[in-house]
């Protein structure tokens, strides 16, 4: 009997002790729920999701509680600078559809603008966003559009996605910058972000310039794009003036990397009066001075320009005319034969897998996986 309950015993102490050792690793493990600071503002329906902008947004903590559709149409929210933490949640059914302007500069999305704003684990489903002015007096503003924000400044977007559509037309003198996340964005990063949405851009005036890309219409100096995608196809067409149609940005400042578009691109000459130059790139049009793309893919099936009158200069690249780019990929024979700057080029089949996307040191443990629903790689949930 001694005996037995010396091993029972003995057993039991073990056990204690293998679960004391143990405490310190749960312990450690820190949850989302658990990051949420105790003041967080709990956002439970559109009433008051639609109030959390303006100067009183600074230094707060939002977070979305459960998903929230929207059943009329959206105002964007103005001037946001706080953090919204959507927790994995979505926000589905923003309709916007502009057709007057009052002449005031337009700034069109989820948000009108962030500033000093941190969006992360928010989904953007069903959206629709339609900006349609094609009368007005000369002089008219810029617009600035994108499923997020129309402009952003010191602003950070993290594991987020975009899906419906949004498409631009304007006439007499505006100009757009139009993004499947920010149509203009200043210092601003996105990492694990996705869209899907196609995104037209076609001014129709004088000396307006169309800017269209799948997550940014232009990304400024200080932003930086990593591990995105974009899927969406993208198309820009202007009147007299340049147009710019870009995979992931139509017009780069910033730097980009270890991203891929996989949506078609066009860019082209609006009107039969067409004076413009145009360009159109597998991940941006344009590269501006100092700007970079390094490690990333272009899987799109088409990069061209379509014309419909004179055009001045045409420039359609597989990852970007201008800046630094280094170590890319693509697929080989893509429609409207874009000049080739990419590193490497590789079949469909080939692209399908991990080897060329390891070969640019993409981190597919934590960060990229394939799935069978997708022929391109995916951001892990």
């Amino acid at each position: 009997m001694k005996k037995v309950f010396f091993k029972k015993g003995l057993s039991i102490l073990l056990v204690i002790t293998m679960m004391l050792t143990l405490i310190p690793m749960f312990a450690t493990f820190v949850t989302a729920e658990d990051t949420i600071p105790a003041d967080a503002v709990h956002v439970k329906t559109s009433t008051q999701l639609a109030a959390i902008g303006g100067a009183t947004s600074a230094g707060k903590y939002y977070v979305l509680d459960n998903d929230i559709t929207l059943a009329s149409a959206w105002s964007p929210i103005s001037d946001f600078r706080g953090t919204l933490d959507g927790r994995g949640y979505g926000i589905t059914g923003i309709r916007i559809n502009i057709a007057t302007i009052s002449g005031n500069t337009q700034y069109i999305g989820l948000f009108s603008a962030c500033n000093g704003a941190t969006v992360k684990n928010l989904q953007i489903t069903d959206s629709i966003i339609t900006f349609k002015v094609v009368s007005g007096s000369l002089g008219n503003p810029n617009v600035y559009i994108g499923g997020f924000a129309g402009s952003t400044s010191n602003s950070s977007f993290v594991n987020c996605s975009y899906s419906g559509s949004i498409s631009v037309t304007t006439s007499n003198d505006n100009s757009s910058y139009v993004g499947g996340f920010v149509g203009l964005a200043n210092n601003t990063s996105f990492s694990l972000c996705s869209n899907s949405a196609p995104i037209s851009s076609e001014v129709n005036s004088m000396i307006g310039v169309a800017r269209a890309g799948g997550l940014c219409g232009e990304l400024g100096a200080g932003g930086l794009i990593t591990n995105c995608f974009n899927a969406g196809n993208i198309n820009a067409s202007s009147a007299t003036e340049s147009t710019y149609a870009g995979g992931i940005v139509a017009i780069n400042n910033g730097s980009i990397t270890k991203s891929y578009n996989s949506g078609n691109v066009l860019s082209g000459a609006g009107s039969a009066l067409s004076m413009c130059d145009i360009f159109a790139g597998g991940i941006a049009a344009r590269g501006e001075v100092g700007s970079s793309i390094t490690n990333c893919a272009v899987m799109a099936s088409q990069i061209n320009l379509p014309t419909v009158g004179y055009v001045s200069n045409n420039s359609k690249y597989t990852i970007s005319y201008g800046g630094t780019k280094n170590n890319n990929i693509a697929l080989n024979n893509i429609t409207g034969s874009p000049t080739n700057d990419a590193n490497t080029r590789y079949t469909p089949t080939q692209m399908q897998g991990a080897s060329p996307y390891l070969d640019v040191s993409w981190d597919f443990d934590d960060i990229w996986e394939f799935s069978a629903s997708f022929l391109y790689p995916q951001l892990k949930k």
